[in-house]
């Protein structure tokens, strides 16, 4: 690996944002291939929230389109027994959508046993609709399950991701929720409305 390219991978580690935010945008420009098996470990590598090194390693690796090494990491991390690393990969699967995943992703957000795995894969759900609209009907058929969930934290991100796409459905199913107990739920659908206006 070129000095210049080691050097720039240091700095997204760096505490200060700007110069990190300076090896982003340098690293993005570039598009040095080398780079993706230094970064990938990087995604893994939390538990309870994204660090800053996972945020600013996605940022660069996206920028790198449907790569199958990429591709390949996160699918075999999103299928592993560690729940922990089917967070880790649909989170990363919610800022770099790959068309191929959602097999996969539908599986995880039906059966996973692990509530925050499901979240997150109804995130990257939302993000492969919007990166490729012709996914969006499958996708919503997904979706609208979980917004009948009997846990209200899935009914919340199932609705919340509804809320952001386009599907007909996605309104009425938001509008069938409106006498939901949870207020966060009845707020979800109260900012919903308002940003909609008058119909």
């Amino acid at each position: 690996m070129l000095p210049k390219i080691e050097k720039l991978i240091k700095a997204l580690k760096a505490d200060s944002e700007s110069r990190s935010a300076s090896a982003i945008d340098e690293l993005v420009r570039l598009k040095e291939p080398s780079i993706i098996p230094e970064l990938l470990p990087w995604l893994f590598e939390w538990t309870d929230a994204p660090t800053a090194s996972a945020e600013r390693a996605i940022k660069v690796l996206s920028a790198f389109g449907e790569r199958p090494i990429i591709f390949t990491k996160l699918m075999r991390r999103l299928k592993s027994r560690k729940p922990d690393d089917r967070i880790a990969a649909a989170w990363a699967l919610s800022h770099s959508p790959y068309r191929n995943a959602l097999p996969a992703l539908k599986i995880q957000s039906a059966r996973d046993s692990n509530e925050n795995a499901k979240v997150f894969a109804f995130h990257a759900l939302k993000a492969l609709a919007w990166a490729h609209p012709d996914m969006e009907r499958k996708i919503v058929d997904i979706l609208l399950p979980g917004a009948k969930s009997s846990k209200p934290g899935i009914r919340r991100a199932a609705l919340e991701c509804l809320s952001h796409l386009k599907d007909p459905r996605c309104g009425a199913a938001i509008a069938h929720a409106a006498n939901d107990a949870d207020p966060i739920i009845k707020a979800l659908i109260s900012s919903w409305k308002a940003q909609r206006g008058p119909q």
